[in-house]
Order: structure tokens, then C-alpha cells, then sequence
């Protein structure tokens, strides 16, 4: 109970727009729209619909840069964040990698892994610290 308190007034301070209600959507970088965007495409139809029904209900995004990116996917209700989606990846209650994908930024080479948990997209992980490019434009998948 009072790990929930502490969250909620912690989203309060961070984000009190969002938890009270009047800020909505979410900004991604290019990066990360290039990486979704390739994601879908990889992705059966029905695990792609999943993928956009669920990212019209995250609300907040949260990185981490350093030593590597983590991207985190969140949908805040109230005071806390939610597990609630209206649609599902393959429940279960264990994380796991939904799809790793190479890509090279300017003939450099990376990596993103995406993962799951509770059945919803939750984070990309890169292999290193991708704050150089997060506008990044010439991106080739391999």
C-alpha cells in the first residue's frame, strides 16, 4: 500500500498533467517510429493489430540512455501504471523477447530487442546508448 502511495505521488510530481488526466499521446523519436513501423511489418497480422491497439494506450514513455537505451512503453491509470490492455501479445506472466532486429545507423551496426510482458509490449532494449540517434535518418534493417 504504501509502495502504491509513493508511485502515485512520484507520477504526480514527474507528470501531474498526465495523471490527472489532461495530457494525453506520446512523442516517439524517429528511431523508435522506424523501429515500430518495422516491427508491425515483421509481425503476423493479428500480432500487428495487437501492437498498434496497444500503443494507442501508452501514455507515458521512459528512457534510459546510459550505458544503453531502454525504452519503456506505460499506461498510466490514476495514481499507477496499468497492465490493462485492451488487446494482448501471448499472455503469460513471464517476460520475453517478442522480436529482435539489426539495423545499422550510418553503416553502424545495432541491435533492439523488444519485450513482452503480461501479455503487453513493454520495452526496446538496444545494445548500447542510442541518445546520438534518436533522429536518426539513415537507418537500413538487416
Amino acid at each position: 500500500m504504501i509502495l502504491k502511495l509513493l508511485t502515485g505521488i512520484k507520477l504526480l510530481l514527474a507528470h501531474p498533467k498526465l495523471v490527472l488526466g489532461s495530457e494525453t499521446g506520446v512523442a516517439m523519436t524517429s528511431l523508435e517510429e522506424r523501429l515500430i513501423e518495422e516491427l508491425a511489418s515483421r509481425l503476423s497480422n493479428e500480432e500487428s493489430n495487437t501492437l498498434k491497439s496497444q500503443l494507442s494506450e501508452v501514455n507515458l514513455m521512459e528512457r534510459v540512455y546510459a550505458p544503453k537505451t531502454i525504452v519503456s512503453f506505460n499506461k498510466i491509470e490514476g495514481f499507477s501504471y496499468s497492465l490493462k490492455r485492451s488487446d494482448k501479445f501471448r499472455d503469460s506472466e513471464d517476460e520475453y523477447k517478442l522480436m529482435k532486429i539489426d539495423f545499422k545507423v550510418n553503416n553502424k551496426p545495432f541491435r533492439a530487442i523488444f519485450y513482452v510482458v503480461y501479455g503487453n509490449l513493454f520495452s526496446i532494449e538496444f545494445t548500447e546508448d542510442m541518445s546520438s540517434y534518436t533522429q536518426a535518418e539513415d537507418m537500413e534493417f538487416t
